[in-house]
C-alpha cells in the first residue's frame, strides 16, 4: 500500500501508487518514461501549500522541494 499525501491544511489527501523524490535529471527523466510505459499521470507538489486540487492523484506524485 502507498503513502498517504496531505496538503499543509489536511483538506486535500490523496494515496498515490508511487511517491517519488528524485535528486537528478536523470531520475526525473526515468520517472517519466515509466509512467509513460505504465499509462500513469504524474503530479508534481513542492511545499504542499496548495488549497486547489491540483495535486491529488492515485497515480504519480513527485516530490519536488528536494
Amino acid at each position: 500500500m502507498s503513502d498517504l499525501w496531505h496538503n499543509w491544511m489536511g483538506n486535500l489527501t490523496c494515496r498515490p501508487l508511487r511517491i517519488w523524490t528524485p535528486h537528478t535529471l536523470d531520475d526525473r527523466q526515468d520517472i517519466v518514461r515509466r509512467a509513460r510505459v505504465e499509462k500513469r499521470r504524474v503530479r508534481l507538489f513542492g511545499s504542499r501549500h496548495s488549497w486547489m486540487p491540483l495535486v491529488p492523484t492515485d497515480d504519480y506524485l513527485v516530490d519536488i522541494d528536494t
